[in-house]
């Protein structure tokens, strides 16, 4: 939506919907897989929306919702249903392998 803006707890789970993470995923170049040093396999880029402009903010504290807001027909009550069906896909090891591959890199380059 040009113009949209949303608000997110931090640390609470927010993002794509399942459909817009399916396809990146289905874009994701898959190079050695060893999770290396592939650097071709890390950046994936979006398609670009005209016009469009989307401001996300995330906020530490808890938002108090007013009874108004609350009751407003604005509100997307079936919003969650965007998930439905979202896999995990976290992966710990990978993970620590990116995070000591990222810090050895790191520290050739000093």
């Amino acid at each position: 939506m040009p113009g949209g803006a949303s608000l997110h707890l931090a640390w609470t789970p927010h993002g794509p919907d399942k459909a817009t993470f399916d396809a990146a995923t289905a874009r994701k170049k898959h190079g050695g897989g060893s999770g290396e040093d592939d650097e071709e396999e890390d950046e994936v880029a979006p398609p670009a929306a005209d016009g469009a402009l989307a401001f996300m903010f995330e906020m530490h504290l808890i938002p108090r919702v007013s009874a108004a807001a609350a009751a407003s027909p604005n509100v997307d009550r079936e919003y969650y249903r965007c998930w439905e069906g979202l896999e995990s896909n976290f992966d710990r090891r990978g993970a620590a392998r990116a995070v000591a591959a990222a810090k050895a890199k790191a520290k050739a380059a000093e």
